[in-house]
């Protein structure tokens, strides 16, 4: 009946809507509908971007030490669809979810409609689009603690090529939503999900529809603009690699953002672009929010059209974005306090595991075989439960 692809970007509930669809998958819920989430141990939820692959840039969840290698995710990806095509019915309904199909090349994406029409040829693609300052400021947030580089305004968000290349491949297949708007409604972004999932697939026929069990909302706090200073500032210091996770250093971060979080009074100052940013990016982007605005209806509480001056604009064409002249406002003894947090809860952490490997050098041959065993399986017990809720 239908293949409903959903594209993205990341930073729009996508972990929310992949969590709501791997709770769903059972035979008790979506396989009760005839509708199966297309999802497996090894490339997770991303089958359908390993399957287009062919020469846009690796999710950086794939780039690490202990990743599995690309061709691994490749041939398992073809291996899926030829299984899932063996035992495609002419009333299945199959959904997908992965952010990362939005970074896909025109070519990419045109390989992707051509192998799933091998077996399905009506397919709904769709995404939700948050408001796009809003959109690169959180990037930047989650881009801190794993690079030291600045995702500045003199960066493309390149929304409105990725939009243009999906919509030039599927034409009226290619549904765009709100972020905002969906996440204000019954049931919050699961509840729009369920009602844009029913809408692609019965196309307002009338019908029983999909129903989802909803998740629980929850709501985000980002880190405050002084701990995302420091997390840059603790890279540049240590001399860390870009993209590659530091489990010491995203340790300390969670712990300080949990006690940040259990304070009553909200410490550090929000992140939020300075006013030259802002004049920057809304000049830069205009014809992507007239897009968004005039085809797609989306509607804005601020006025970005208030932040239009082509003078200012050109006259900072040629700025060197840093940190300080980016984000609008930040205590710099706060972000020094907080670097300091991250140094020494790192250090007892080390500290601690230090201590633990000197008294398993104590232990007996014995011992220490089956402190090795029973540490294998419990890691192996967590990495596996973590999988299930990425």
């Amino acid at each position: 009946m239908s293949v409903i692809i959903h594209i993205g970007p990341p930073k729009t509930g996508t972990t929310s809507i992949q969590d709501c669809l791997l709770n769903n998958s059972s035979k008790e819920n979506l396989q009760k509908f005839n509708a199966f989430y297309l999802y497996n141990s090894t490339s997770n939820n991303d089958v359908l971007f390993f399957l287009a692959h062919i020469n846009s840039n690796i999710p950086r969840t794939y780039k690490q030490e202990y990743s599995k290698d690309l061709e691994t995710h490749k041939k398992d990806a073809q291996n899926y669809i030829k299984n899932l095509r063996g035992k495609h019915k002419k009333n299945n309904i199959y959904i997908s979810s992965s952010e990362y199909l939005f970074r896909l090349s025109r070519d990419e994406i045109i390989k992707l409609k051509n192998l799933i029409s091998e077996f399905d040829e009506d397919i709904k693609i769709f995404c939700y689009v948050r408001d796009p300052l809003k959109y690169l400021i959180s990037l930047m947030c989650q881009n801190m603690p794993h690079s030291r580089r600045l995702r500045t305004p003199s960066h493309d968000v390149n929304i409105l090529d990725r939009l243009s290349a999906w919509e030039e491949t599927f034409k009226d297949k290619f549904t765009v939503y709100s972020f905002e708007k969906a996440i204000s409604g019954t049931n919050g972004l699961s509840g729009a999900l369920e009602r844009n999932i029913n809408e692609l697939a019965f196309l307002n026929k009338k019908s029983n529809g999909i129903k989802l069990i909803h998740n629980e909302e929850r709501s985000n706090i980002s880190e405050c603009s002084e701990l995302l200073l420091a997390l840059r500032n603790y890279r540049i210091k240590h001399n860390l690699k870009d993209n590659k996770y530091d489990k010491d250093l995203l340790g300390a971060k969670k712990k300080i953002t949990k006690r940040l979080n259990n304070l009553k009074n909200y410490i550090g100052t929000k992140m939020e672009y300075s006013e030259d940013a802002k004049i920057f990016f809304y000049n830069k982007n205009k014809s992507l929010y007239e897009l968004l605005e005039n085809k797609y209806k989306f509607i804005y509480t601020n006025n970005w059209r208030d932040y239009l001056n082509e003078e200012k604009y050109i006259s900072l064409k040629n700025i060197k974005w840093e940190f300080d002249n980016i984000v609008k406002s930040y205590n710099k003894e706060l972000s020094e306090l907080f670097l300091i947090n991250l140094e020494m809860t790192i250090l007892k952490n080390k500290k601690s595991n230090f201590f633990i490997k000197k008294r398993v050098k104590r232990l007996s041959s014995k011992t220490k075989k089956y402190f090795n065993i029973s540490f294998t399986l419990l890691k192996n017990i967590f990495i596996s439960a973590l999988k299930l809720f990425k």
